[in-house]
């Protein structure tokens, strides 16, 4: 049972690792008021007359963004809204104003030829399609890193911001040989596009840029996150994935130990090997050097709710998309986390909107609306939902998951029908033991038969602890599983706190 696919079933999606591929998002997708001091990137447009150099145009406005979060008082896009216009002709600055929320936005081209490259780059207000700032740069290939120094450094001038001077304990910053720096930023490029075949792509790129110049702390840093991705994946068994995942973890930490996102990286390794003390204090040291790093966000958010520390969870998620308001995944987890901390008609209508934003996201959204609706004490029209859903997509009933057989079964119980409910149960018996157990720990705790939800539960610890040490997979899916909202019933009485004490131990 891959773990990508457990995860995004229990709509656990912040304990997926990375960012999904590029996507095309609408233009009209703002979801909160403009940031007073804040900018998007855009992808650099490639003009390069054999048209191959794409993967340079947006690794030099990716090295830009990662420059421009060290700016003091500026909120700078994430890439994922940002390249959400990517070959989107129709959109214009004003519009993506809107759509990301800021006042200005910086935009390029890259030309290569014969050993040199001429970038250009304008900051432009989007509020009346002004040029604040712009200018180009011929330089040789090899100075390219300045040239990104360059631009971060006079959009920083032009917004009245102080862009803190780079120092050697950021991967960003440190100087690396040319030819690594290329293959790097051609790893990264396929890391994002994530397009069949990619990710070894990647993993290739960086294993050549580490081994042109072994003092790249960003490739070592990525090539961590490609490993870890990959056992995410179902690609690399856990025990492997740990041991290589370290050692790339370990160069990066040699080289940049005050990195926000190589302590997130480390961090992500400590809690694959089950080393949740180890994954605290890294976390915590990653959030101390940049609280608004997307990978430090994404997984602090994730911990918290982990805790059932729902208020810094939420906090730091609604952070999350001010910053990244359109990526179908930080939204997908905001609707989540809304769910778990108990806002369930927002929660409804932000999965709603990630639907809207994405459409292959449908199916794990299906599920966060009919559990909202549950929970809202509106049955009939979560089984309706259900119903149609099902209808509508023609989905076989192998495939479907435990979430949904016990949501079905939660409606049916909830409008009295209590026959059909546990003729629906019965099906969990199809599913593998542990999604069973969830399944039935949920619909007995909604239902008011907390003897029966213990039970299940403690079938959940009992499966746990015969797992395999490199099982983590399934122990963060269990973890997770603490803050769904259906077991609220449970709170009050004493065996919920010693099933948080145990599974806190996994």
């Amino acid at each position: 049972f891959p773990w990508a696919v457990a995860a995004i079933g229990l709509g656990l999606w912040w304990a997926l690792p990375d960012r999904e591929g590029n996507s095309a998002a609408p233009a009209s997708a703002s979801v909160s008021g403009m940031l007073p001091m804040s900018v998007a990137v855009l992808p650099f447009a490639d003009l390069s007359e054999s048209g191959d150099q794409e993967w340079l145009g947006d690794g030099i406005a990716e090295e830009i963004i990662n420059l421009l979060v060290h700016a003091d008082q500026l909120d700078v896009i994430a890439r994922t809204s940002s390249f959400s216009f990517k070959n989107r002709p129709e959109a214009t600055v004003a519009t993506i104003g809107q759509a990301l929320n800021v006042p200005y936005v910086l935009e390029g081209s890259v030309r290569r030829h014969a050993g040199r490259i001429r970038v250009t780059a304008q900051l432009i207000d989007t509020t009346n399609s002004t040029h604040l700032w712009s200018r180009a740069y011929d330089r040789p290939v090899r100075d390219l890193s300045e040239t990104q120094i360059s631009i971060a450094s006079a959009v920083a001038d032009a917004l009245h911001v102080q862009l803190v001077p780079p120092d050697t304990d950021r991967v960003w910053a440190r100087p690396v040989d040319s030819r690594s720096y290329e293959r790097s930023l051609e790893g990264r490029y396929f890391y994002h596009r994530r397009a069949p075949g990619d990710l070894d792509r990647a993993l290739d790129r960086f294993r050549e840029a580490v081994a042109l110049d072994p003092e790249n702390a960003a490739a070592w840093m990525y090539l961590a996150g490609v490993y870890h991705l990959k056992v995410f994946n179902g690609d690399m068994s856990a025990d492997e994935g740990a041991t290589i995942m370290g050692e790339a973890v370990d160069r990066a930490l040699a080289l940049a130990p005050n990195d926000a996102e190589v302590r997130a990286r480390a961090a992500q390794h400590a809690r694959l090997r089950g080393d949740w003390s180890r994954a605290w204090r890294d976390l915590y040291h990653a959030r101390e050097l940049n609280p608004d790093n997307w990978l430090v966000l994404g997984l602090f958010a994730g911990y918290a709710l982990r805790n059932l520390d729902f208020d810094t969870a939420l906090r730091l998620q609604r952070r999350s998309v001010e910053l990244d308001p359109l990526s179908p995944l930080v939204r997908g987890n905001f609707a989540y986390f809304l769910l778990a901390a108990g806002h369930f008609e927002e929660a409804e209508a932000e999965a709603i909107g990630v639907t809207e934003l994405s459409s292959s996201k449908a199916g794990v959204m299906d599920q966060v609306r009919a559990d909202s609706l549950l929970l809202q004490g509106r049955a009939a029209a979560a089984l309706a939902f259900l119903d149609d859903r099902a209808v509508q997509f023609d989905w076989p009933v192998d495939d479907e998951s435990a979430l949904w057989i016990s949501a079905r079964a939660m409606g049916l119980h909830a409008l009295g029908r209590s026959d059909e409910a546990l003729e629906e149960m019965d099906r969990l018996a199809e599913q593998p033991a542990i999604f069973a157990d969830i399944g039935n720990a949920r619909f007995h705790a909604f239902a008011g038969d907390p003897e029966a939800a213990f039970a299940a539960l403690d079938r959940l610890v009992a499966a746990l602890s015969t797992l395999p040490d490199g099982a983590s997979s399934m122990r963060i899916i269990v973890n997770t599983f603490r803050a769904s909202p259906f077991l609220q019933p449970l709170h009050d009485d004493p065996r919920w706190a010693r099933f948080l004490e145990v599974t806190g131990t996994f």
